[in-house]
C-alpha cells in the first residue's frame, strides 16, 4: 500500500453516510390514511410531506396474516396522501397537491406481482376527493366543484376503460343541481350502478342530504333516482349521503345501497344506516335504519359494503380511550330485510385517534381493511397503523394490528464520527430506540476492496434508557471502541454520564466493560470529551476533573489517575496528553487554553499549558493533534486556529489559519489535522455549515478548498464533528440534515478520487 504524504487533488464528496433505519415511520405520517381491500390484496397510503414521499403499499394475505409485498409501492404524486378504491382488480387513486393547486386521478392494473399504470390525468380546475371503483369503471367525487347552482354545488367525475383498454371520462350531475350541497362528497359503484352522496344539500331542511343514483345504459349515464331520508321529524343537518355504499348477494346484480346520516351532537340526534334496495327497477328504503351509539359517537362517518356485509365507522366513540374510535360490523339476511351488527376498536387505541374513517370489506371472508392514522407508535404521534379481521362470525369480531412502518430517524441527529483504518463508527446520539426516546445508537461501516463504506452493524448500549444519548462522543482504534452516553443518570443524578467500551473479535462488536464517574454528581456529564490510544484512555467531563484509564490484559480498565482540569476536547498521543477547556479564565472570562500532560514513569504530569489571549475566546473548543502538530480551534468568531509544533523546546508557533470568507458572525470551533490536511467545521451561513481545508504550502498554511453541500439548507450544521481517515480524506458530520428524516443527520465522506484511480488504496 502507497499513499501521498499530502493529497495535491481536490477533495471530492464520495459517499453519504449515516444511521440506517429499522423502519420508515414519522410522527404525523398518517399511514392508514387512506386504505382498500381486494381479494388476497390490500393497499395502503401515507401522508407525503418533505422528505418523506407519500406511498401506496401493498399487503397480502397468508390466512389470517397479512404482510407487505416489498418492491410493489407507489409514490403518490403531489404532497398530501392518496385516496384509495381497489376492486376486481383495478387500483385507483385521487390525490392534490396543494402547492401546485393540481388534483391528480391514476388508475393501476394488476399484472402478476406488478401494477400497471393505464391511466393518468392531472388538472388545476377541480379538487378530486372520495373515489370508488370497479374493474372497468372509477368514479371520483369533486363536491368543491361550483357550477350553474353556485358554490361548492359538486359533480362527480367517471373514468371507463373502453374495449380498447383507453380510459375515457364523463361527467354526473343531479338533474336538479344546488348550491353549496356538495354532491360528490361520497361515491360508490358496482357494476354500471354508481351512488352519489350531496350531504349538504336542502332536502325540506338545511341540510338534511340526498344520495343520487345513476346507471349505465350502452354508453349514457342517467340519473334514476334521487334518494332522502323518509323517517318522520325534523332532518336539519342530518346529512343524509355522508358515506354511501353499493353492492348485492350477485355482484353482477347491484340491488342494495346503505346510506348514513351523521351524529350530531349539536342536534342530538344518533346516526343512522339507510338500507335501500331495487325491485322492479325502483330504488326504496326497506326496513328502519340500524341505529347505533350516542349523538356524540359519530356513527355513520363511512361505510363500505360487500354483498351482505357492512362495516360503519363510529369515529368519535369512546372505546378504549376518549375518542379513540370503533366500527359497526353488520351481517345482513339474504334478502337484506334484517341485519344485525357488533363493535370492536383498536385494541391499543388512544385518546382521539378517531377510528372509522378509513374502512374496506371484502366479501371473500369477509376481510377487513382499517386504517388508524391518529395511532402513536414508537412514541411518534399520528405515525399510523392498519388493523385488519378475517371475520369467522359476528361473535367473534375483533381488530388485530397487523402493519405498520416501523421505527424510523426523525431527531437522530446522527452525526458523531470516528474512524481507524478501514473502520467508521456513527453515533446517532439522539436516536429513539423502541419506546426509549433519545436512548442513542451507534452505527458501524468497514470499507471495502472500492474504497466505499458498507454498513456493518448498529451496536447499543445493554441497558441503554431514554435521554442517555449513547454515541455522544467516539474514540476508535484497532478493536477498541469507547463510547459515551453522556446523558445517563448515575446514582440518581441526570446527566452523570457513562462509557461503553466496546471490543471486536472476529469481526463482531461485544461489550467489554462500562465505565462511570468516580462520584455522582448533578450534570457531570462524564464522557463529554474521549482520547483513546494503545492500552491509555481518557474520559472528560462537563466537571473539573479528566481521569486516565489503563486497560491490561482480559480487557480490566483500571481509573489510574485523576487530572484536575476539565476537558472539552480531548487528544491523546503515547506519553502525551492534551486537554481544552473553552472556559478556563485568565483575567477575562471564558480565555480558554489546551493544558498539556506528559507521562513519566506512570504519572501524568502537568507542562506548561497554550493559553487563548483575549475575553471570551473560547481558545481550546477544538483541538486536533497529528505527530507533533497540534491544531487549536476557538469558539469566538473571526478567532483563527492556532497551530503549534511540539519540539524538543516545548510547543512553537506554525502558523495560523482563517477561512477566507470568514464573517463576524462565523463560528468554527471544530478541527481536525491528519496527514497535512487541516479541516475547519464552522457554522454559516444560516447554520448550514461549511468545512475549510488547509494545506501548508511553500511552508505556509493556506486555504485549498471550500466543502459544503450542493443543495444546503438552514441548520444542516455541516461540520459539527470531523474525522479523518489515515491520508487526511475527511468524514464531516451534518448534525440536522434531513435525508429519508427530519433532522436525520449524516455524515459525509470525501476524498481525492485521482488517489483512488491510481490504485493508492
Amino acid at each position: 500500500m502507497c499513499v501521498s504524504t499530502v493529497h495535491a487533488g481536490a477533495l471530492n464528496l464520495r459517499q453519504t453516510l449515516g444511521a440506517v433505519p429499522s423502519g420508515e415511520g414519522v410522527a404525523n405520517g398518517l399511514f392508514g390514511n387512506s386504505v382498500a381491500i381486494d381479494g388476497d390484496l390490500a393497499v395502503a397510503s401515507n401522508l407525503g410531506d418533505t422528505p418523506i414521499p407519500g406511498i401506496i403499499r401493498t399487503y397480502a394475505r397468508n390466512g389470517s396474516n397479512w404482510s407487505y409485498l416489498p418492491g410493489q409501492d407507489i409514490e403518490i404524486p403531489g404532497d398530501s396522501s392518496a385516496t384509495l378504491a381497489f376492486k376486481e382488480g383495478t387500483l385507483a387513486l385521487s390525490a392534490y397537491d396543494s402547492t401546485r393547486s393540481r388534483s391528480y386521478l391514476q388508475i393501476y392494473r394488476r399484472s402478476g406481482s406488478a401494477w400497471v399504470q393505464e391511466y393518468s390525468s392531472s388538472t388545476t380546475a377541480r379538487v378530486y376527493e372520495a373515489v370508488a371503483a370497479t374493474q372497468n369503471i372509477v368514479v371520483i367525487g369533486i363536491p368543491s366543484y361550483s357550477g350553474v347552482a353556485g358554490a361548492s354545488q359538486g359533480r362527480a367525475m367517471v373514468a371507463r376503460r373502453g374495449g380498447t383498454g383507453i380510459w375515457s371520462t364523463v361527467f354526473l350531475d343531479p338533474l336538479t343541481p344546488e348550491a353549496n350541497a356538495r354532491f360528490g362528497t361520497s361515491v360508490a359503484i358496482e357494476a354500471g350502478t354508481v351512488v352519489v352522496g350531496a350531504p349538504a344539500e336542502t332536502a325540506g331542511q338545511a341540510q338534511a342530504g340526498a344520495a343520487y343514483v345513476f346507471e349505465l345504459t350502452i354508453d349514457t349515464w342517467s340519473q334514476v333516482a334521487r334518494l332522502v331520508e323518509n323517517t318522520a321529524g325534523d332532518h336539519t343537518q342530518n346529512r343524509f349521503g355522508t358515506a354511501v355504499a353499493i353492492s348485492g348477494t350477485d355482484p353482477a346484480v347491484p340491488d342494495h345501497i346503505v346510506v348514513t346520516t351523521l351524529s350530531n351532537p349539536a342536534t342530538s340526534r344518533v346516526g343512522r344506516l339507510f338500507s335501500i334496495t331495487r325491485s322492479g327497477g325502483t330504488w326504496s328504503q326497506f326496513g328502519p335504519p340500524i341505529v347505533a351509539g350516542t349523538a356524540s359517537d359519530g356513527y355513520g362517518c363511512a361505510v363500505a359494503m360487500d354483498g351482505v356485509w357492512a362495516i360503519v365507522g363510529m369515529c368519535s366513540r369512546t372505546g378504549q380511550a376518549s375518542g379513540s374510535g370503533a366500527v359497526v360490523l353488520i351481517q345482513y339476511a339474504a334478502d337484506f330485510s334484517t341485519g344485525s351488527g357488533v363493535i370492536a376498536s383498536d385494541p391499543q387505541g388512544g385518546p382521539n385517534e378517531y377510528l372509522g374513517s378509513r374502512i374496506d370489506i371484502d366479501r371473500n371472508g369477509p376481510n377487513l381493511i382499517i386504517g388508524n392514522p391518529n395511532a402513536a407508535r414508537f412514541n411518534n404521534p399520528a405515525q399510523g397503523v392498519l388493523l385488519f379481521a378475517s371475520v369467522q362470525s359476528l361473535v367473534s369480531f375483533a381488530l388485530t394490528r397487523q402493519a405498520d412502518l416501523g421505527q424510523g430517524l426523525t431527531g437522530a441527529y446522527a452525526s458523531v464520527v470516528a474512524v481507524d483504518g478501514d473502520t467508521l463508527m456513527i453515533g446517532a446520539r439522539q436516536e429513539d430506540v423502541g419506546a426509549q426516546l433519545q436512548r442513542g445508537a451507534v452505527y458501524v461501516y468497514q470499507r471495502g476492496a472500492d474504497g466505499n463504506y458498507v454498513y456493518q452493524s448498529r451496536l447499543l448500549a445493554p441497558d441503554g434508557m431514554t435521554d442517555d444519548h449513547f454515541g455522544s462522543v467516539i474514540a476508535l482504534q484497532g478493536d477498541i471502541a469507547l463510547i459515551s452516553a453522556t446523558g445517563r443518570s448515575f446514582n440518581g443524578e441526570p446527566q452523570g454520564g457513562a462509557v461503553y467500551v466496546f471490543h471486536r473479535d472476529a469481526g463482531a462488536w461485544s461489550l467489554e466493560a462500562q465505565l462511570f464517574p468516580a462520584a455522582s454528581g448533578y450534570e457531570i456529564t462524564f464522557g463529554y470529551s474521549l482520547a483513546f490510544d494503545g492500552d491509555t484512555a481518557v474520559i472528560g467531563e462537563f466537571g473539573v476533573n479528566t481521569t486516565v484509564y489503563q486497560r491490561s490484559g482480559g480487557g480490566i480498565w483500571t481509573p489510574m489517575q485523576s487530572i484536575p482540569h476539565r476537558a472539552w476536547a480531548a487528544q491523546l498521543s503515547g506519553d502525551l496528553m492534551m486537554l481544552g477547556d473553552s472556559n478556563v479564565d485568565f483575567g477575562s472570562n471564558n480565555v480558554g487554553e489546551v493544558a498539556v500532560y506528559a507521562r513519566n514513569g506512570g504519572i501524568w504530569q502537568a507542562e506548561p499549558s497554550l493559553p487563548g489571549t483575549v475575553a471570551d475566546q473560547g481558545f481550546g473548543r477544538g483541538i486536533s493533534f497529528d505527530g507533533t502538530l497540534l491544531a487549536v480551534a476557538s469558539l469566538q468568531a473571526m478567532r483563527p486556529v492556532a497551530l503549534y509544533r511540539r519540539t524538543a523546546n516545548g510547543w512553537l508557533p506554525d502558523g495560523n489559519v482563517l477561512p477566507d470568507d470568514a464573517s463576524a458572525d462565523m463560528s468554527c470551533p471544530q478541527v481536525s489535522l491528519r496527514n497535512g490536511v487541516l479541516v475547519l467545521g464552522c457554522s454559516k451561513p444560516a447554520y448550514q455549515g461549511a468545512a475549510y481545508v488547509f494545506r501548508k504550502i511553500g511552508g505556509v498554511w493556506a486555504q485549498t478548498q471550500k466543502l459544503q453541500l450542493a443543495d444546503a439548507r438552514a441548520n444542516d450544521l455541516f461540520g459539527f464533528d470531523l474525522a479523518q481517515s489515515a491520508d487526511g480524506s475527511p468524514f464531516i458530520g451534518a448534525l440536522a440534515r434531513d435525508i429519508e428524516f427530519v433532522d436525520q443527520g449524516a455524515v459525509y465522506y470525501y476524498a481525492d478520487d485521482t488517489l483512488f484511480a491510481s490504485g493508492f488504496e
